[in-house]
């Protein structure tokens, strides 16, 4: 197969930051090599680290925090109801499959608010995803994610500030020049002779500031950083990493989050300085056979509480949040298929040390006045108002104004307020 310069730079730039493998020439040996910057994990604590889990599928907000206080909850949902829900708070439960953040709710870390989403209606999940990870609705001329706007300078300085454990890049990170990184232990140039490294150093300068040549020139520093410290060597093989994942031994069957969870532990325990993460799972359109304790929304909300779990036990000295949202709910009634249909409202889960655990915001109800379009359970809360208290306690300070351009936050009270 004859390959163009250009595709050739294409191909490279994305080889580099994860999303792809080269398959042509001597291309063949590219692989990716840890990526680090060094420093001790113990010495990270005073850098606090985002991670923020995209839900896409739009994810049943009921049924992973059951409302069983609200008297109309076991008619409204019907077949769906759950029967047995681990208690969270006197008027809301968490679904069983959650079973594994029972210590995060017993420390008053786990935080839910049970109605929120966009105010943009639509059903489509391309649409709403977009509008998600934009984060501006209805504003199209929007060209990079919210994440990018709220953090746009931590990478100037630190290649690996933003980080996505992904395929390809989310376009909560567009324009912000992050890495995706789907697998890190094979992230890098492994193999690749010297020559032929300075020949691709010499192609990605020649073509100036386009943004594939600045893309690869950014993975290529990023390269040259960490072998200046650590050498041509394997990420997975590290043995502060082995230690770290030999307490997390790999389950049969493990989901994509829980996956991604022990990825970002193991780039911890290399040391490398991530400040934000964005992790998702697909797994969350249950159209039919959704289930209620068990079927096929519980293995996607096992995955989600496993995934939590094993960041906030491996990751004690992080001062670390995460952030759980997905592009809109479901409808309360089941359908003919013993699933739900594309809805509305949903819920964000925040976990933190210092989040005020509960519930936040205003319940709608489930009786049938209530609903949204007779169907859909109705939004109060917007979404971007639990991002921004996310990113508010992340930053220590205001957000950006353009995070979230022509939105004003509504006050949420998840976190302690900041003196001075």
């Amino acid at each position: 197969m004859v390959v163009s310069r250009r595709e050739l730079l294409w191909r490279g730039a994305l080889g580099l930051t994860g999303s792809t493998l080269w398959t042509s020439g001597w291309l063949d040996s590219l692989a990716v090599p840890a990526l680090a910057l060094g420093g001790d994990p113990a010495t990270q604590g005073a850098r606090p680290l985002l991670v923020v889990i995209l839900l896409r599928g739009g994810a049943d907000g009921l049924h992973m925090v059951p409302p069983v206080g609200d008297p109309d909850y076991p008619v409204a949902r019907g077949g769906l109801r759950l029967t047995q829900s681990l208690h969270f708070t006197s008027d809301f439960g968490l679904h069983p499959a959650l079973e594994p953040v029972s210590e995060l709710v017993r420390q008053g870390h786990l935080a839910v608010v049970p109605a929120a989403g966009i105010p943009t209606v639509t059903r489509s999940h391309f649409e709403a995803q977009d509008l998600m990870e934009w984060g501006a609705p209805g504003d199209r001329r929007v060209g990079d994610g919210w994440l990018t706007r709220a953090l746009a300078r931590c990478g100037d300085s630190n290649p690996f500030a933003l980080l996505a454990l992904t395929s390809q890049l989310p376009l909560v990170l567009r324009g912000s020049g992050a890495f995706a990184i789907n697998d890190p232990s094979h992230f890098g140039l492994v193999g690749l002779s010297d020559p032929a490294r300075r020949e691709l150093e010499v192609l990605y300068d020649a073509d100036g500031a386009d943004a594939v040549s600045v893309m690869g020139r950014r993975a290529l520093d990023a390269l040259t950083s960490f072998e200046a410290l650590h050498g041509r060597r394997s990420l997975s093989g590290t043995s502060r990493t082995q230690q770290r994942l030999r307490r997390f031994p790999r389950p049969r069957g493990m989901g994509t989050l829980h996956a991604g969870a022990r990825r970002l532990i193991a780039l911890e325990g290399a040391g490398i300085p991530v400040e934000a993460v964005v992790l998702e799972s697909a797994r969350w359109d249950t159209h039919a056979g959704q289930g209620t304790e068990q079927g096929a929304m519980a293995s996607s909300i096992a995955d989600l509480g496993e995934a939590l779990a094993a960041l906030f036990d491996a990751l004690p000295h992080r001062a670390l949040r995460v952030v759980a949202l997905t592009e809109f709910g479901r409808t309360v009634a089941p359908n003919g298929a013993g699933g739900t249909d594309h809805g509305h409202a949903s819920a964000v889960l925040v976990a933190a040390k210092d989040v005020k655990g509960g519930v936040h915001g205003t319940w709608p109800g489930l009786a049938q006045g209530d609903l949204f379009e007779g169907r859909d359970l109705a939004m109060t809360t917007d979404t971007r108002s639990v991002l921004a208290a996310v990113l508010d306690a992340h930053l220590g300070a205001r957000l950006p104004e353009q995070t979230f351009p022509g939105f004003t936050p509504e006050p949420l009270a998840l976190f302690p307020e900041r003196r001075g």
